[in-house]
Order: structure tokens, then C-alpha cells, then sequence
């Protein structure tokens, strides 16, 4: 078995796909080698977004809810689709407006299908790099190492400059992949550095991450997207709408708790986070309700709020449980039956089961209800020597506080 959950597919029951792009444009074509000519069906979905512009040895009289179903006599069936339809400015990559995938004249970082067949293996026909959900054609170099959790592939395309040496991120992602401890993972992540101008500063789709080449590898001010990133391909639960907040909001914590964590940034600069945090969280906002999203106030406010709930654990366990096995235990949701998604209730429990503490007030105030968590009230940082303290208990915001003081009484004095 893989650590992600699904079984190691024996080398005859791989299906091999060559990806090749159809001139220098937005188009990309797979042809799959089918050898065995049996009666079991093999479905294909385009890419969302995407558009077919031809097709060999496939219907669409599908049996599964997929878009296209295979012949069963065509031994090399192909499908050729467009991505991204607007054709980019002279002299410019991808699209008018910055989007997730995109294309110059020497490269294309596109889209792959989805198989009804979980064992299909696309390769690039020449130079690239395909991931489960992703791939890169064009010229690049990639740098691997390998951790307890998994093998990490990055991908570095010639024509993407990156902040930071390509080794020091390959370190950077490994660092987080040993202390991200919450269970799920894949075989292999595929992190590729887009060169394109992408709409958002990364995504991710189960084990393929993609980040924009110049967003923040380990800013104080904006934590990390490759860590962001990162986070996502470990979250294997499947999420309840009232639980869906969950997704975005870890992911901001851990760009920067795993930033502090690896000792990336300082204490005082984890702090100023969550400062930053609690003054850019919406009051407005009831995580639970998704319809009173706005203003990114999934990541903000949840982000905080899962900082308090970490804190919380740490304290009520003397350091011993933190968020992560909260998230582990999640994990275990894999919406495979029924009841088998996180629902609210399941998140409150898992709570009280890790911490030893109902804390179902505070829950539904901070999730169900629209309270956010204050620095110096419930807001904490606990140390890499595993102390927790208050932020009101920093030197940093004490001296700042001393600094507002001073200067209001200053301006008292003038006035008198």
C-alpha cells in the first residue's frame, strides 16, 4: 500500500500516456498504450477549464460518470485539448489575465486529465516533468530528496528565477515534511516553480503543488507559499461545508508556525503575524457559513483561530498534543462511506479527544459564531522549547506598548 492509501500497481497493470504539446500554442495531446484489449473499461475527464479539440478511439457513451469512454480496439487512443482559450500578448506568456496555467513559445505548464483507471503513468513525450494532475513540457531541471514521509520532486523550468537556491528549497520542503507530522501523504510530491504570471500565488491538486517563481519563499511578512502549498497535499480529509474553512486556514498557519518551527523566522516575527492577523480578521465572518466568506476571511480568520486552538491544546496537554494531531485524526475522514466526512461535531470532538478538555463554548463561539481570537487575550506562541506563554507576555509587545504609552502622554503634556 502507498502512504496516501491506495495499492502499488503492478508494472502490467500500469497504463503508460505519453503528453506532447500540438505546436507552441495552448493545446496538449495524450495518447495512451493499451495493451490489453479486454472488456474493462477506461474512462477519461477533461481538465476543468478546458476544451476538446479531437479525439481518436474514445465515444462519449460513457458507462461512469466521466467525459469520454475508450473504443476497446484502438491500441493507441488519444485525446488533444486547449487550455486557457485567450491568446497571450505579443511577447507575453499565458493569457491577458494572470491564471493558475499557462504557455510561451518554449514551454506550457497544463492540466492532465482525471482516469477512471487509478494506475495511469503520463510521461512527457520530450522535455518536462508530469506529476499526477500536472505537467510541465519544456525544458527543466529537477532536484529530489528523499524523507521519511515521502519523495519530493522539485521542478525548476529554465525559464523561472527563483529568490532562494534550489537546494535551499529542496531543504526548506523537506524541513516541513518531517515536522508536518498529521498522517497523510503521498508516494511523491511533485513542487514545480511556474514561470507563468498565475492568477494566485500557488495551488495545489492532490500530490502536484505549483507555486509563482517569485512568490515568498521565507518572508516574515507573508510566511511562506511553498509551505502553503506543501500543506494542502497532506490534507486528506474529506470536509463537511460547515468544516471547509479548515483547508485554507491551516494552510496559512503552518506558512508560518513551519517557518518558526524550522527556526526561519524569529519569535518576534511569528508574533507580529498573529498581531497582523487579528487586525486584518473580519467580525462579520462565522467560519461555519461559508456564504459570510469575504475578503480571504477564511484564511485570515481561521488561521487565527486554529493559532488560539493550537494553543489551547498545547496548554491543556503541557506541550504533549499540538493542532497537528487534531489534524491527523481528521485525516482519518477520507469520505470514502457514510459518516465518513468531518463534520463540525467531528471536529469538536477530536478537539476534546486531543486535548482532554470539551472545549465546545469556545468552538462554537470562534467556528459557529463570529468571535475572533485577541493577541494577548487567547492568542499564543509556544516556544521551539515547548514553554507557551501569552503574547501579552512578549518583550516585543511590551516594549511597543511602553513606546504608545509614552508617546500618548507626551501629547497630553503638550496640550496642558
Amino acid at each position: 500500500m502507498t502512504t496516501s492509501g491506495l495499492s502499488e500497481p503492478k508494472p502490467e497493470n500500469l497504463i503508460n500516456a505519453s503528453v506532447e504539446r500540438v505546436g507552441n500554442k495552448n493545446r496538449v495531446q495524450i495518447t495512451y498504450h493499451l495493451t490489453d484489449l479486454s472488456d474493462a473499461p477506461f474512462e477519461v475527464s477533461l481538465p476543468p477549464d478546458t476544451t476538446l479539440v479531437s479525439k481518436t478511439g474514445f465515444s462519449n457513451q460513457t458507462e461512469y460518470d466521466y467525459d469520454l469512454s475508450w473504443d476497446h480496439s484502438t491500441r493507441r487512443p488519444s485525446i488533444t485539448f486547449a487550455f486557457n482559450e485567450t491568446s497571450p500578448p505579443p511577447g507575453k506568456s499565458n493569457v491577458n489575465e494572470p491564471a493558475d496555467y499557462g504557455y510561451s513559445d518554449t514551454w506550457a505548464l497544463a492540466p492532465l486529465p482525471e482516469h477512471f483507471q487509478p494506475h495511469v503513468n503520463p510521461q512527457p513525450a520530450d522535455e518536462g516533468v508530469a506529476g499526477q494532475n500536472v505537467v510541465f513540457l519544456g525544458e527543466v531541471t529537477v532536484h529530489e530528496r528523499a524523507t521519511e514521509c515521502h519523495q519530493i520532486r522539485l521542478v525548476i523550468p529554465e525559464a523561472a528565477s527563483l529568490s532562494l537556491p534550489p537546494e535551499d528549497l529542496l531543504e526548506l520542503l523537506a524541513g516541513t515534511a518531517q515536522e508536518l507530522d498529521v498522517g497523510y501523504r503521498h508516494t511523491v510530491v511533485t513542487a514545480i516553480a511556474s514561470p507563468n504570471e498565475m492568477s494566485r500565488g500557488g495551488f495545489a491538486v492532490g500530490p502536484d503543488m505549483v507555486v509563482d517563481d517569485d512568490a515568498s519563499v521565507e518572508s516574515a511578512s507573508s510566511g511562506s507559499m511553498w509551505i502553503h502549498e506543501y500543506v494542502h497535499t497532506r490534507q486528506g480529509m474529506a470536509l463537511d461545508p460547515e468544516m471547509e474553512w479548515f483547508t485554507e486556514a491551516s494552510a496559512m498557519y503552518y506558512q508560518y508556525r513551519l517557518l518558526y518551527e524550522q527556526n526561519r523566522i524569529s519569535r518576534a516575527e511569528y508574533e507580529r503575524f498573529l498581531v497582523d492577523a487579528s487586525r486584518a480578521a473580519r467580525d462579520d465572518v462565522v467560519l461555519a457559513n461559508n456564504t459570510s466568506w469575504h475578503d480571504n476571511s477564511e484564511y485570515v480568520n481561521g488561521a487565527l483561530v486554529l493559532a488560539a486552538l493550537d494553543y489551547r491544546v498545547r496548554g491543556a496537554t503541557d506541550g504533549n498534543n499540538s493542532l497537528a494531531d487534531v489534524f491527523r485524526l481528521m485525516n482519518q475522514y477520507r469520505g470514502i462511506g457514510q459518516n465518513d466526512t468531518v463534520t463540525y461535531s467531528t471536529f469538536a470532538d477530536t478537539v476534546a479527544n486531543v486535548s482532554g478538555q470539551h472545549m465546545d463554548p469556545w468552538l462554537a463561539g470562534h467556528v459557529r459564531g463570529s468571535e475572533i481570537p485577541r493577541p494577548g487575550e487567547d492568542v499564543a506562541v509556544t516556544t521551539l522549547e515547548g514553554k507557551v506563554y501569552r503574547i501579552s507576555d512578549s518583550p516585543v509587545l511590551l516594549w511597543l506598548g511602553l513606546f504608545v504609552l509614552v508617546a500618548v502622554l507626551v501629547i497630553v503634556s503638550r496640550e496642558e
